[in-house]
């Protein structure tokens, strides 16, 4: 039990650690806009990362069925590798879609840039 505790705490300083630069150095309010305004940043991130990893797995496919020279095996396995780029390009895309209905029903009016989800200006009561 001695060494989960261990374990916990240091966990708990690391994560203090690389956290509390982050609102020392902030210089805005800490109010729930701003709050939502990093989480929006965060997300506008890694819906990018994603849209990235998912279209290279797809071009990946594209690269293992061209090579594949006619053997079965290899082309349907750069068929299902295709198909598993476009689910996950389909994901994202409706992942951004429920996103931006979120941001539009919470603050009256859509991001300007489709992978950006930050809180708009004004904020009209």
């Amino acid at each position: 039990m001695r060494q989960f505790t261990n374990k916990l705490l240091v966990m708990a300083a690391s994560i203090a650690t690389f956290t509390v630069p982050f609102l020392a150095f902030s210089a805005q309010e800490f109010t729930i806009k701003y709050i939502f305004g990093r989480a929006g940043a965060m997300l506008s991130a890694t819906l990018e990362l994603l849209v990235l990893v998912a279209f290279v797995v797809f071009v990946w496919g594209v690269i293992k069925y061209v090579m594949a020279q006619g053997d079965e095996n290899k082309l349907k396995e750069g068929k299902q590798v295709m198909v598993y780029g476009i689910i996950g390009l389909t994901v994202i895309v409706a992942l951004w879609g429920i996103l931006a209905l979120i941001v539009f029903t919470i603050f009256g009016e859509l991001p300007v840039d489709p992978f950006e989800f930050v809180v708009p200006p004004l904020i009209s009561p």
